[in-house]
């Protein structure tokens, strides 16, 4: 099957300040998020029925992920130092589940092994649209069924030291999506983001590399679509390093709007 990738500007700010806040509310009580409504309606087969199939299911979690959990971050990120799986395979939910045997709220968080898999499904279809609908601008595609993890190889190709701030820059824009975020077939899912000022450093450093170099726009690297629609090729230039330049190119546009970077695969339309 595989997806589309492609990255986004992405709004953290507005993450930060309103999508979290009524992410964990609605974790913790139950209480639905004020924009839901306007959300659902965007939906091809209405709000009404999917509002009453999730919203009483998430209820029962009543689950306090700001006071005790150590497995995700306060804005839901995946923390982990390393890559935990090949993205590019289907990833089960039960490499992705938390395993904890002393959270106090381990039977009650849809994220623990103890719960079962629906609950932690049905919020991140919630998360995708949330996102999706209020934090992503203009986007580029980068390569069918890939994930930042594929670049490493051309890391390693321009002599990139293991150590490197790459490596985890684009480690977090691989993996923080590894728990909420990432969907539950083939490779869909938003992979991972960047806060503004990580967004800011990778288009830095890579700006060292010997990518193509072109305008800094989303006009300019349409300009490497070889038919429409169709894909992009620059010539005497691979793919690959072709696409780490779209990134660049992204993360420049969203440094200069001091907004953060998003990877996702096959991502709601809803923006």
């Amino acid at each position: 099957m595989g997806s589309d990738a492609a990255v986004y500007l992405f709004d953290y700010h507005r993450y930060q300040d309103e999508i979290i806040p009524a992410l964990h509310r609605l974790l913790l009580d139950g209480t639905l998020p004020s924009w839901i409504e306007a959300v659902l309606e965007r939906l091809p087969w209405g709000g009404a029925s999917v509002e009453e199939h999730f919203s009483p299911h998430l209820r029962q979690y009543a689950a306090d992920l700001v006071h005790y959990c150590h497995y995700l971050t306060g804005d839901f990120a995946f923390p982990g130092s390393r890559h935990p799986v090949n993205w590019n395979d289907r990833v089960d939910w039960r490499d992705r589940r938390c395993a904890s045997t002393t959270c106090p709220e381990r039977h009650h968080c849809p994220f623990h092994a103890l719960q079962r898999a629906e609950g932690a499904e049905e919020f991140n279809w919630l998360f995708e649209l949330a996102v999706s609908a209020f934090c992503l601008g203009e986007s580029q595609f980068v390569g069918r069924s890939v994930n930042p993890y594929w670049y490493e190889e051309l890391l390693k190709r321009f002599h990139v030291p293991d150590d490197h701030p790459l490596y985890p820059l684009l480690h977090h824009l691989g993996s923080r999506g590894f728990v909420v975020g990432y969907q539950f077939s083939n490779s869909d899912g938003i992979h991972g983001w960047l806060t503004p000022p990580e967004t800011q450093q990778l288009a830095q450093h890579l700006a060292g590399l010997p990518l193509p170099h072109y305008e800094p726009t989303f006009a300019a690297m349409e300009q490497f679509r070889t038919t429409r629609p169709g894909p992009y090729a620059c010539e005497g230039v691979p793919f690959k390093e072709l696409s780490l330049s779209f990134v660049r190119t992204v993360a420049t546009i969203a440094a200069t709007c001091k907004q953060g970077l998003l990877w996702g695969n096959d991502i709601s339309p809803l923006r």
